[in-house]
């Protein structure tokens, strides 16, 4: 599928979305090769990623998973974190 981050390719779900979208097509495009589009954010250090769905609460520079998950004996579990903000 395609990728987009906020808030570097949209601010609202509908726009991250769309984006995500036109790089689906995009790679389809290109018979599903990989051709990543290196900007000066991706260029920065990168952080430890302890879930694969991360945010960055106002005010504070930690990223926190907003997904988690378990997979166990009996299938798997997952859970979104509630953010009250």
């Amino acid at each position: 599928g395609g990728i987009a981050l906020y808030p570097d390719n949209g601010l609202t779900a509908n726009d991250l979305i769309d984006h995500a979208d036109r790089e689906l097509y995009q790679a389809k495009r290109r018979r599903n090769s990989i051709s990543p589009v290196i900007n000066d954010r991706q260029r920065a250090p990168r952080h430890n990623i302890r879930s694969l769905v991360e945010i960055r609460l106002p005010g504070s520079p930690e990223l926190v998973p907003a997904l988690t998950f378990d997979i166990s004996a009996v299938g798997i579990k997952i859970g979104c974190q509630d953010l009250d903000t």
